[in-house]
């Protein structure tokens, strides 16, 4: 398929006194809003979706990233970005920039399962709408934009399964691994 996931409009309304006031220290999003979202899954196989295979990458990255960072290197695209000073012995560490999201809406979801046996032709079904009324408060450890990425996603994909299929094959979904006959039949 051409996509994972599509939304007709993102808002994003960002409380922009507060990032002046902070010289960029302090970011509120006041809200996040995807309208008419659309997601695709594919299955690829017995045991695997495009979702799962998307969760795996995330989860994977999020392995490197965290190792990388106990070890003490820095992101090779950092690195190519960012020049390093040559004396680094009189600088202060960056401050870190507090992000806070206050509410989150994905509205007008709809999911459609397609195959290789299928094509473009699969089920379609309408999914409920995700809505956080205060993510940062609900979520303390999306404290980045990946990390808010990722739960959005996960929940998301999650909802998207559990419509389809039921709570076994949502949580494949995400996880991955089992295969769908064995989720469905218990065998």
């Amino acid at each position: 398929t051409k996509y994972l996931l599509q939304a007709k409009h993102l808002y994003v309304d960002l409380h922009v006194r507060t990032a002046l006031c902070s010289l960029g220290k302090h970011i509120i999003i006041e809200e996040i809003k995807l309208v008419d979202v659309k997601v695709t899954v594919e299955m690829t196989g017995p045991t695997k979706t495009n979702i799962s295979a998307v969760m795996d990458h995330i989860k994977e990255k999020q392995k490197d990233h965290k190792s990388g960072a106990a070890e003490g290197k820095s992101d090779s695209r950092e690195a190519l970005l960012l020049p390093k000073p040559a004396d680094t012995t009189n600088l202060e560490p960056a401050p870190a920039v507090k992000l806070e999201v206050q509410k989150v809406c994905l509205t007008g979801i709809s999911a459609q399962l397609t195959s290789y046996l299928t094509g473009e032709n699969g089920l379609v079904l309408a999914v409920a709408d995700i809505v956080y009324d205060d993510f940062s408060r609900d979520n303390p450890s999306a404290v980045s934009t990946a990390a808010i990425v990722r739960i959005v996603a996960k929940s998301l994909f999650k909802s998207v399964g559990h419509n389809l299929a039921g709570k076994g094959v949502s949580n494949a979904f995400v996880k991955g691994g089992q295969s769908c006959t064995h989720m469905c039949t218990g065998r």
